[in-house]
Protein backbone atom coordinates (compact mmCIF):
# COMPACT_ATOMS: atom_id res chain seq x y z
CA UNK A 1 0.00 0.00 0.00
CA UNK A 2 1.44 3.52 -0.65
CA UNK A 3 1.59 6.27 1.61
CA UNK A 4 -1.43 8.05 -0.23
CA UNK A 5 -3.50 5.20 0.37
CA UNK A 6 -2.51 4.98 4.52
CA UNK A 7 -2.29 8.39 4.76
CA UNK A 8 -6.21 8.63 3.00
CA UNK A 9 -7.71 5.23 5.34
CA UNK A 10 -5.51 6.74 9.00
CA UNK A 11 -7.48 10.09 8.22
CA UNK A 12 -10.34 8.67 7.65
CA UNK A 13 -10.26 5.80 10.56
CA UNK A 14 -9.66 8.90 12.64
CA UNK A 15 -12.68 10.75 11.58
CA UNK A 16 -10.53 13.74 10.51
CA UNK A 17 -11.24 15.74 7.14
CA UNK A 18 -8.54 16.91 4.82
CA UNK A 19 -9.22 20.22 6.13
CA UNK A 20 -8.81 19.09 9.97
CA UNK A 21 -5.58 17.33 9.06
CA UNK A 22 -4.42 20.77 7.34
CA UNK A 23 -5.04 22.58 10.23
CA UNK A 24 -2.99 20.14 12.33
CA UNK A 25 0.40 20.26 10.35
CA UNK A 26 -0.25 23.66 9.31
CA UNK A 27 -0.20 23.10 5.09
CA UNK A 28 -2.72 23.59 2.64
CA UNK A 29 -5.36 21.19 1.78
CA UNK A 30 -4.28 21.07 -1.98
CA UNK A 31 -0.66 19.86 -0.17
CA UNK A 32 -2.91 16.83 1.77
CA UNK A 33 -4.58 16.14 -1.78
CA UNK A 34 -1.51 15.71 -3.43
CA UNK A 35 -0.05 13.35 -0.14
CA UNK A 36 -3.05 11.89 -0.80
CA UNK A 37 -3.21 11.20 -4.34
CA UNK A 38 0.77 10.28 -4.53
CA UNK A 39 1.67 13.43 -6.75
CA UNK A 40 4.11 14.57 -3.82
CA UNK A 41 5.41 12.91 -0.30
CA UNK A 42 5.80 14.68 2.48
CA UNK A 43 8.85 16.03 3.51
CA UNK A 44 10.66 14.57 6.83
CA UNK A 45 9.31 17.79 9.26
CA UNK A 46 5.43 16.74 8.17
CA UNK A 47 6.42 12.88 7.58
CA UNK A 48 6.95 13.22 11.33
CA UNK A 49 4.05 15.10 12.41
CA UNK A 50 1.81 13.33 10.10
CA UNK A 51 2.71 9.79 12.00
CA UNK A 52 2.26 11.26 14.90
CA UNK A 53 -1.20 12.61 14.28
CA UNK A 54 -2.30 9.80 12.58
CA UNK A 55 -0.55 7.41 15.39
CA UNK A 56 1.69 5.32 13.35
CA UNK A 57 5.03 5.34 13.23
CA UNK A 58 7.06 7.03 10.39
CA UNK A 59 8.71 2.94 10.02
CA UNK A 60 5.13 2.13 8.56
CA UNK A 61 4.13 4.97 7.04
CA UNK A 62 6.66 4.75 4.77
CA UNK A 63 6.59 0.96 4.29
CA UNK A 64 5.04 -0.94 1.62
CA UNK A 65 3.30 -3.56 3.65
CA UNK A 66 -0.31 -3.39 4.00
CA UNK A 67 -2.16 -1.39 7.12
CA UNK A 68 -3.08 -3.96 10.10
CA UNK A 69 -6.06 -1.71 11.19
CA UNK A 70 -8.79 -3.75 13.45
CA UNK A 71 -11.87 -2.50 12.21
CA UNK A 72 -13.26 -2.86 15.43
CA UNK A 73 -14.04 0.13 17.65
CA UNK A 74 -13.46 -1.15 21.06
CA UNK A 75 -13.51 2.27 22.80
CA UNK A 76 -17.13 2.69 21.01
CA UNK A 77 -18.49 -0.26 22.19
CA UNK A 78 -17.02 0.22 25.88
CA UNK A 79 -18.73 3.50 25.89
CA UNK A 80 -22.07 1.92 24.59
CA UNK A 81 -21.92 -1.11 26.96
CA UNK A 82 -20.84 1.78 30.08
CA UNK A 83 -23.88 3.51 29.09
CA UNK A 84 -26.47 0.83 28.85
CA UNK A 85 -25.45 -0.51 32.10
CA UNK A 86 -25.47 3.24 33.78
CA UNK A 87 -28.64 3.16 32.41
CA UNK A 88 -30.09 0.23 34.37
CA UNK A 89 -28.46 1.35 37.53
CA UNK A 90 -30.39 4.57 37.30
CA UNK A 91 -33.23 2.86 36.72
CA UNK A 92 -32.96 -0.04 39.53
CA UNK A 93 -32.78 3.28 41.91
CA UNK A 94 -35.50 4.50 40.79
CA UNK A 95 -37.31 1.62 41.11
CA UNK A 96 -35.80 0.68 44.61
CA UNK A 97 -36.51 4.39 45.69
CA UNK A 98 -40.39 3.55 44.46
CA UNK A 99 -40.79 0.24 45.99
CA UNK A 100 -38.60 0.42 48.80
CA UNK A 101 -38.94 3.50 50.71
CA UNK A 102 -37.53 2.92 53.87
CA UNK A 103 -34.05 0.93 54.49
CA UNK A 104 -32.47 1.49 50.58
CA UNK A 105 -32.24 5.57 50.60
CA UNK A 106 -28.48 5.41 50.38
CA UNK A 107 -27.81 2.31 48.73
CA UNK A 108 -30.14 3.89 46.08
CA UNK A 109 -28.61 7.60 46.17
CA UNK A 110 -25.44 5.63 45.19
CA UNK A 111 -26.71 3.68 42.72
CA UNK A 112 -27.92 6.75 41.07
CA UNK A 113 -25.33 8.97 41.49
CA UNK A 114 -23.23 6.11 40.35
CA UNK A 115 -25.37 5.04 37.00
CA UNK A 116 -25.06 8.98 36.03
CA UNK A 117 -21.52 8.35 36.15
CA UNK A 118 -21.14 5.56 34.37
CA UNK A 119 -23.71 6.93 31.97
CA UNK A 120 -21.62 9.84 31.12
CA UNK A 121 -18.52 8.43 30.98
CA UNK A 122 -20.05 5.72 28.34
CA UNK A 123 -21.35 8.91 25.82
CA UNK A 124 -18.32 10.15 26.05
CA UNK A 125 -16.46 7.50 25.13
CA UNK A 126 -18.80 6.88 22.45
CA UNK A 127 -18.53 10.78 21.10
CA UNK A 128 -14.78 11.58 21.44
CA UNK A 129 -12.75 10.97 18.22
CA UNK A 130 -8.88 11.39 19.93
CA UNK A 131 -6.88 8.67 21.16
CA UNK A 132 -7.19 7.88 24.91
CA UNK A 133 -6.24 4.59 25.32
Amino acid sequence: MDIGKKIITLRQRRGLSQNELREKLGVSRQTISKWENGQVLPDAYNLKALAKILDISVDDLLSDEELNIDKTDHKKILGYILLVFGLLLILIAIITGIFFKDGLVPLTRFAAVFGIFISAFGTFLIFYKGKLF
